[in-house]
């Protein structure tokens, strides 16, 4: 009797702290063993606030006798429901490792990009806040038996104050400098003013001194 197949999915997104405009990259990858007859992967993103409509990409790269095949999906507004190629849960005979298993299409960049990459574009006003994509993959081997792996991808979409927090801290400082500042500076004035009141009283009291005896 053959083990049952088990795989398990990884997703990746590669900056999870967007400013709103930004486009998401959730890259995909699998680990496992076993032969895998039929399989389907749902990737659920239903945030009518923060994505554009149709604006999604699914992406799968694999590599077939040596060469790169791109196959791709887009506008798709809630998700993707999609079968895979073989070529990610076969084992990657050009590989040199050495380990008791070796090396599956999914677990490895293809062409310096993921197995699977989705890309979502986010709103300009997307409403900001932190948010889940669900991600499940399932599975049957040669010999019926089915499974299932779930995993959940995080992001976060950052509010006005976060997109501006560098200059906000900037305005910040030099509101600080400024009031510093004056508050120095405040006293240094008054007493260059009561400095320069005490001079011109003294030129008029003792020019008027001088005036009153004639001396020039």
């Amino acid at each position: 009797m053959t083990d049952l197949a088990q795989f398990s999915v990884t997703p990746i997104i590669e900056d999870p702290h967007l400013d709103r405009g930004e486009d998401l990259y959730l890259s995909i990858y699998f680990s496992g063993n076993g032969e895998i007859e039929h399989n389907k992967l749902h990737i659920q993103f239903p945030f009518g606030d923060v994505f554009k409509q149709g604006g999604s990409e699914f992406v799968e790269t694999v590599i077939d006798n040596g060469d790169l095949n791109v196959n791709s999906e887009s506008s798709s507004d809630v998700g993707y429901s999609i079968g895979l190629s073989d070529s990610l849960f076969e084992y990657d005979m050009s590989s040199d490792s050495s380990e008791e298993f070796g090396r599956i299409g999914g677990e490895k960049n293809h062409g310096h990009n993921p197995p699977l990459l989705v890309r979502l574009e986010t709103k300009n006003d997307a409403r900001p806040g932190n948010y889940t994509i669900p991600i499940t993959f399932t599975y049957q081997d040669t010999e019926g038996n089915i499974g299932q792996d779930y995993k959940e991808a995080s992001f976060h979409v950052n509010s006005w104050q976060e997109e501006n927090g560098t200059k906000l801290k900037l305005i910040a400082v030099i509101g600080a400098t400024v009031t510093v500042l004056s508050f120095i500076g405040g006293p240094i004035l008054d007493g260059l003013m009561w400095l320069y009141q005490l001079i011109e009283f003294a030129i008029s009291f003792y020019g008027g001194i001088l005036d009153q005896f004639h001396f020039f």
